[in-house]
């Protein structure tokens, strides 16, 4: 027999789980805080969420979207679009080189629009 499979009586739940699932199980049923006050969303589904690739880079519904993330944030650099909490936090992660390169970008595009506003 396994090792992990030895120590069975000795697994402590950690998380609560679902009222049936907790009979199921014979743990302690959940106990809820009752000071907390949960809505649910007003629209179903990712309809109220945050959509991380925007619909305009779904050309055709029954295409499969081949593109990279990091793609997208130099689209949006290249487009003026500001640049969402988790574009930001993926550039923090990226080597050096990539982020020169979008500060190349970032900069022609400013150059870009500096030359238009002046002309």
């Amino acid at each position: 027999m396994d090792s992990h499979h030895e120590n069975n009586d000795s697994y402590k739940f950690t998380t609560n789980v679902n009222r049936s699932l907790s009979e199921i199980l014979e743990t302690p049923p959940c106990i809820y805080d009752e000071s907390f006050n949960w809505i649910p969303p007003k629209e179903h589904g990712l309809n109220n969420s945050f959509c991380i690739i925007p619909r305009y880079y779904k050309s055709r519904p029954d295409q499969i979207l081949d593109i990279e993330y990091y793609d997208i944030i130099k689209d949006d650099i290249k487009n003026l679009r500001p640049l969402n909490e988790y574009q930001m936090e993926y550039i923090s992660k990226l080597d050096d080189e990539k982020k020169n390169e979008l500060l190349y970008i970032f900069n022609k595009c400013i150059k870009l629009v500096n030359e238009l506003n002046f002309s």
